[in-house]
């Protein structure tokens, strides 16, 4: 419900945008600083991410041998801005703690420290881990 309640606030946002002029700032604004200023606190958009990953981590630590909801909650963080790089390392630190013998777990973290990251070392370190642990 909150990720729809989200999309639809960007939706309004763009066409709020788009309805305010040609240049793209809010009525009565001079420059795109105030424009910027105008929309963030007019939206809180942080707000709304913040409070979705409020309710993934209670339904983490409810249901932590879920690895479906574990597996959903990446594929968010990955698709947040930023691609959600310290939280998901984090996340992805805490489900390989609770869940070592999911191969799977093991190749998405290693995975996503490469493309992601770019991070070959770290990708081979996660790979060479869980495959000594899952022999």
């Amino acid at each position: 419900y909150e990720a729809s309640l989200n999309k639809l606030r960007r939706h309004r946002v763009a066409s709020s945008a788009l309805a305010s002029g040609e240049n793209g700032f809010l009525p009565g604004s001079n420059s795109h600083e105030e424009h910027a200023a105008g929309v963030k606190k007019l939206l809180g958009g942080h707000t709304f991410l913040r409070r979705i990953h409020f309710i993934y981590q209670r339904a983490l630590n409810k249901f932590r041998g879920n690895v479906e909801l574990w597996m959903r909650y990446f594929a968010f963080c990955r698709a947040g801005p930023g691609h959600g790089g310290r939280i998901l390392a984090r996340a992805l630190a805490r489900a390989l703690r609770l869940h070592p013998r999911i191969p799977g777990l093991w190749a998405y973290a290693a995975s996503w420290e490469f493309d992601t990251r770019g991070n070959a070392v770290a990708a081979r370190a996660l790979m060479q881990r869980g495959l000594r642990i899952n022999k």
